[in-house]
């Protein structure tokens, strides 16, 4: 497993297990003081895995792989997330090449889509 870590001196306690820049832009607009380590984990849709289902399993994941990342003595709270984007219940991962994102933009323009927000959201204190 790899990770990318920012280390930000932080007196709150709260460790972001997220790549996602926008996600270090909000914590950071909001003046919440945080650290950040960036868990990879598989992000492949489970047979009959629902959306919401997928982004849940997701943030668990990235929760347990940052709680790892601690020592014995840190005491953080650990913010996980995930985004998932929704075409008609269907769960539609990141493309792999130019001619996989030319198809989704066109499944995109042609139907209404859904943004799977960040929920479940979870919070673990380690």
């Amino acid at each position: 497993m790899e990770y990318c870590h920012e280390t930000i001196p932080t007196s709150s306690g709260l460790l972001l297990a997220s790549q996602s820049p926008r996600r270090r832009q909000l914590l950071a607009l909001l003046g919440i003081p945080f650290r950040s380590v960036c868990p990879v984990v598989e992000e492949e849709t489970r047979a009959d895995e629902s959306p919401a289902v997928l982004v849940a399993r997701l943030s668990r994941e990235k929760a347990r792989a940052a709680l790892i990342t601690l020592t014995a003595e840190e005491r953080l709270l650990i913010l996980a997330c995930d985004t998932t984007v929704s075409l008609d219940g269907e769960s539609v991962g990141k493309p792999e090449d130019a001619d996989q994102a030319t198809a989704m933009l066109h499944r995109l323009l042609s139907l209404i889509h859904i943004s799977e927000p960040t929920r479940p959201l979870y919070i673990s204190y380690a």
